[in-house]
């Protein structure tokens, strides 16, 4: 019975320790604090003992929510300008680089499901490995040590997996555990549309775009996440400062940016179409063009999986 009810309140607890570092995250060995406590729980127990058992989770435990919400409301928006007219209910090839806890994948999952059918699979890449470098993870601020932090054991692997079957996706979703620059010369197949949100330093970045473009078909569209300054937004001075960076503070804007991202969509296809740090280009026949999206702010509608 005691057992029982600690399980219980396990959801509360974790919910105002997390209170008391907001609230307080001057104090130093609160992060240290909560680094124990995340790194500590099983993920498997984790889930059970969530009030909404059973559903996708994306919350502060393991960085599982990454990047705004916003975004994949403008994510759905360029999948439909590559699934063409939807009268057409072509099956669609989605290739994810970079998937953690299987947010965006969902996201691209459920419009499948409700605006095309059902007719579509989505492959996930991602080592669901360390790969940031010293230079983030010595950071005070940003997610980086979480991040570090949960790929052990396989644990956010284990969330993204979770995630996929509770959203009810596994039948289209196909992960690949690896590093990109291994995986996609492997694939044999041409896409429709590709998301590439994987490692944001420049050399991974500029090498998963080149990847990626031989295998868009025509009509598709790439598109990435974190872009939120563009090359032509950037002096040269700055990108020098952060060069080797995942995220940095712009000094113009005082927002964080990704340096990486910055520079290797600003050199590839000069300036993209992007909205609140998503952006997209589709291929033609005689390159890559600029997307016009229509919609009124009131269109703006998070996924449900992410509210």
């Amino acid at each position: 019975m005691i057992v029982r009810k600690l399980v219980k309140r396990i959801p509360v607890l974790r919910d105002v320790a997390l209170f008391i570092l907001i609230k307080f995250r001057r104090l130093k060995w609160l992060p240290y604090l909560w680094n124990v406590l995340n790194d500590a729980l099983d993920v498997d127990f984790f889930i059970l003992t969530q009030p909404n058992a059973g559903a996708p989770y994306f919350g502060p435990f393991l960085k599982s929510r990454q990047g705004g919400p916003r975004r994949h409301f403008y994510m759905q928006k360029t999948l439909e300008v590559a699934c063409g007219p939807q009268s057409e209910n072509r099956f669609i090839k989605i290739l994810e680089i970079g998937s953690w806890a299987g947010g965006s994948a969902i996201t691209f999952g459920k419009y499948i499901n409700s605006q095309n059918g059902g007719r579509g699979l989505i492959v996930c890449v991602d080592a669901w490995e360390p790969y940031l470098r010293d230079i983030d993870t010595g950071k005070r601020s940003g997610p980086y040590k979480e991040m570090n932090l949960a790929t052990n054991k396989n644990r956010i692997l284990t969330l993204f997996l979770y995630n996929i079957k509770a959203a009810g996706l596994s039948n289209i979703v196909i992960p690949i555990k690896g590093f990109s620059k291994n995986v996609i010369p492997l694939l044999g197949e041409k896409f429709d549309y590709a998301f590439i949100d994987g490692s944001h330093y420049y050399e991974d970045v500029i090498q998963d775009i080149k990847m990626v473009i031989p295998l868009i078909k025509d009509g598709g569209v790439i598109s990435g996440d974190d872009l939120e300054v563009q090359l032509n937004e950037c002096d040269l001075p700055t990108l020098k400062e952060f060069e080797g960076q995942d995220c940095a503070i712009h000094p113009k804007t005082e927002m964080p940016f990704h340096p990486g991202v910055t520079r290797a969509a600003g050199e590839i296809f000069g300036e993209v179409s992007s909205w609140e740090g998503h952006w997209a280009m589709k291929k033609t026949a005689n390159g890559w063009e600029k997307i016009n999206l229509f919609f009124s702010e009131e269109d703006v509608v998070i996924p449900d999986h992410l509210k």
